[in-house]
């Protein structure tokens, strides 16, 4: 058993993310007595990378399942890992009212352990002072929500 225990922390494990499985057990576990009997304000915190190689991976259904059972958001973390796919976890965040929060190097982790504790500003809509043509304004990525820092 030792050595199997020394074997498996070698281990590196990647390319085969069951996001939809992983939901699942996330929700199993927040329903579980101890946890639906806490009054705390329930968010889910994922990490993954988003690519999801086994079971369904269609975000809005991830998002509806989830949203179903979950009262709070759901953040997600971006390390910059290549192979990820940070669209599907913009969307997922997005569809329930969390945010996705970059995490490229040790520096940033303090400022995004602590972002989600603050509420977003929703983006109703943006404009720029001075500008000649403010129809061409496009923003990268449809945020709709700016958290403060």
């Amino acid at each position: 058993l030792a050595m199997l225990q020394a074997f498996a922390e070698t281990l590196s494990f990647e390319g085969s993310t069951d996001l939809s499985a992983a939901l699942d057990f996330t929700l199993f576990l927040l329903h579980t007595e101890f946890l639906a009997s806490s009054s705390a304000a329930t968010c889910v915190f994922l990490l993954s990378d988003g690519a999801a190689t086994w079971g369904p991976d269609d975000a809005f259904a991830l998002a509806r399942r989830v949203a179903a059972k979950v009262t709070g958001p759901v953040f997600a973390y971006r390390t910059g890992i290549a192979g990820g796919d940070d669209r599907k976890l913009a969307q997922l965040t997005r569809e329930l009212g969390g945010a996705v929060f970059s995490v490229v190097g040790s520096s940033e982790v303090p400022a995004a352990s602590k972002a989600h504790r603050s509420r977003p500003y929703l983006i109703e809509k943006v404009s720029v002072s001075d500008a000649p043509d403010a129809s061409d304004i496009l923003i990268a990525g449809r945020p709709s929500v700016l958290y403060p820092g």
